[in-house]
């Protein structure tokens, strides 16, 4: 820039002189020539590239629950805005930056005999395929007699892309070890017991639409849990959709769960089968979105088979020119209640409950709702729902009479519940988020005289804020309350409420290196989800994460 001044300077300079001189000079009849002053200038054109979000590619912290004391908490949206500037011409290109460390380990320990280990593995990828490996093991010593628990496992899955199919596969082991610790009917039964499960998952779906206009995605799974109970079970789902026009889809669906149950070498077990048709149309256009599904479905359990129809009607309206949505509709499902999925609520009904598959039973839940969800600004979002619950052969844990330190299941055949949920959440970027959810229940009918160690009120709260971009710090707190249970004399018994507050830190060393804290159970409460089995009371452990 500075070249190109120069000359323009000189000719501004002299120009006054030549017309003073003139001036000054004796006139006389002199031609002057005509001049062309010419600025030359090289410039090469260059377009600001559109700044982009940084984002800290990592693994969900680690499940810390210890597990015998593990609570569901329902699932939460996490909502993510950002406003990018306008793209303009020639700004578009291929983006062939690589993420220079996409693979992690984490290695900690702390009080409680904590041996913590996290690992995400994310090289092993190419042209047409990517891969995912992930590996976790904590195992964690209590103060009082028998209460150790420890979880190890790992996951891997693997995405590759052809013409025409994209193919996904996954692997998965989790290997639980566990025992009763509690002391309230004054035994010395304390059992340690090994629970293991591996999954297996394979599917594909179409990279674009066939001739015909059909959309498909089928996918087979299957697993396999060993313990005190043993379980099989492999499903899939087999969905096809095709487009009639810009706003009405028509969809096809069969899916089915096979499973069967035996409890140690007694007896043959027993069959849990699922096998449903899924029918069904979806509408979207101006606004509004909907969707009705009408799915026959047979049931078999112990030894009957039922047969239902499960409707799925939703409806939702977005208000043009704005993110204010209203919807409702109506979700019945049914649930098979695996040995598994009862385990992974409570971990001590396994034990002598031969019970559980000579009456095992499958669940019917309808849901009738009603809720809005939308944002205030650029950063602050909020949604809510009313629900009217009708639940048949509801699975519940209670104590057993005479042996309180173990669980049976019982079935209760009709429950109806109201419910209100509400989630509002605050986020800035990566650098502040702060959400709030929570559930409350209402039991308006029920076939005993409690919903046995369900919570009425789940409140949920999360942070994270990085006052400095090498520093990440997060907290969580967690409220469960209005849980009833039964001692082993059949007493009705109130669980105290449950209040959690924990949190964690990481700063980033180096870029390789980083240093983590994490903090369970700050205010060291020995709370009880399931009576008799106190929680660890506070957890501090730490460590260090190596980037590669």
């Amino acid at each position: 820039m500075k070249k190109q001044l120069i000359p323009i300077f000189i000719a501004m300079t002299a120009l006054p002189a030549a017309a003073w001189a003139q001036k000054t000079a004796p006139a006389k009849d002199t031609a002057i020539r005509g001049a062309t002053i010419e600025v030359i200038q090289s410039y090469k054109p260059v377009v600001k590239q559109a700044p982009k979000p940084e984002f800290v590619p990592s693994l969900p912290p680690a499940d810390t629950s210890r597990a015998p004391l593990t609570y569901d908490v329902p699932q939460q949206t996490l909502y993510f805005t950002y406003h990018s500037i306008p793209l303009r011409p020639l700004a578009l290109g291929r983006d062939t930056l690589a993420n220079p460390f996409p693979s992690y380990v984490k290695l900690g320990g702390g009080n409680l005999s904590t041996l913590y280990l996290d690992a995400g593995i994310a090289a092993l990828k190419g042209r047409n395929y990517e891969t995912a490996i992930h590996l976790h093991h904590i195992s964690q010593q209590g103060d009082m007699d028998h209460q150790k628990t420890s979880l190890t496992g790992g996951e891997a899955e693997g995405t590759l892309h052809t013409n025409k199919l994209v193919w996904n596969a996954g692997v998965g082991l989790n290997l639980y070890h566990y025992n009763l610790y509690s002391q309230i009917d004054g035994n010395n039964y304390h059992p340690e017991t090994d629970m293991n499960i591996i999954r297996l998952n394979i599917g594909a779906r179409n990279a674009a639409p066939t001739a015909a206009g059909i959309d498909y995605h089928p996918e087979i799974n299957a697993y396999y849990a060993s313990g005190e109970f043993s379980e099989v079970n492999i499903g899939f789902d087999i969905p096809f959709t095709k487009a009639i026009d810009s706003s009405l889809d028509v969809a096809l669906g069969l899916n089915g769960a096979f499973s069967r149950i035996k409890y140690g070498d007694i007896g043959n077990g027993i069959n849990n089968n699922i096998f449903q048709l899924r029918p069904g149309l979806t509408y979207h256009k101006n606004g509004f979105y909907g969707h009705v599904f009408l799915s026959p479905t047979i049931g078999s359990d112990y030894n009957k088979t039922n047969v239902y129809l499960l409707p799925d009607i939703l409806a939702s309206y977005t208000l043009r020119n704005s993110h204010f949505t209203i919807k409702a509709g109506w979700q019945a499902l049914l649930h098979q209640n695996r040995f598994e999925q009862l385990f992974m609520k409570n971990q001590f009904f396994a034990f002598n409950n031969y019970d559980f598959v000579s009456f095992h039973m499958q669940t019917r839940s309808d849901e009738v709702f009603a809720g809005v969800e939308s944002n205030i600004g650029n950063h602050l979002v909020f949604s809510g729902r009313v629900s009217w619950w009708a639940y048949q052969n509801l699975p519940l844990m209670i104590n057993a009479y005479g042996r309180p330190s173990q669980f049976e299941v019982m079935y209760d055949p009709s429950v109806n519940a109201i419910s209100l949920q509400a989630n509002l959440r605050y986020q800035v970027s990566n650098s502040f988020a702060i959400g709030v959810s929570g559930t409350w229940f209402s039991y308006s009918k029920k076939s005993d005289d409690r919903v046995w160690n369900e919570p009425n009120v789940r409140l949920r709260a999360d942070l994270l804020f990085k006052p400095i971009p090498d520093l990440t710090i997060t907290a969580y707190s967690s409220v469960l309350d209005g849980m009833y249970t039964r001692d082993g004399a059949g007493n009705e018994v109130k669980l105290k409420g449950i209040l959690d507050i924990g949190g964690g830190a990481e700063y980033q060393i180096i870029p390789r290196l980083s240093a983590f804290i994490q903090v369970n159970n700050l205010l060291n409460n020995h709370y009880e989800r399931w009576l008799g089995y106190q929680s660890y009371g506070i957890n501090v452990y730490g460590g260090l994460r190596l980037k590669f």
